[in-house]
């Protein structure tokens, strides 16, 4: 079981222990299920945020670093062809090179 559901549950557990009236049982319930959903969103969101934030970061490195150094640049991605995709084959087209 998620945490968020021991916590309802406990929720309800004490509201039964401590009043008789039903409808404030249920309204406590379904108050602690409405903010733990807000909770979870509020989490994957910021989460997703953080991903495209970092994607953005070393795009932007990327790119500034071609810029200024396009040789280190390309001997980084030859380093590193797992990271390029050349490991999969031969690249597709090669901009640099006139065809024959």
């Amino acid at each position: 079981m998620s945490d968020g559901t021991v916590s309802i549950f406990g929720l309800f557990a004490g509201m039964v222990a401590g009043t008789q009236s039903s409808d404030v049982i249920l309204l406590a319930g379904a108050t602690a299920a409405i903010a733990a959903t807000v909770s979870i969103m509020a989490g994957v969101f910021l989460d997703l945020e953080s991903d495209k934030d970092e994607a953005r970061v070393e795009a932007e490195e990327r790119a500034a670093e071609i810029l200024h150094n396009p040789d280190r640049a390309v001997a980084k991605l030859m380093d590193d062809p797992e990271r390029s995709d050349l490991s999969k084959g031969k690249p597709r087209c090669n901009p640099c090179r006139t065809p024959e």
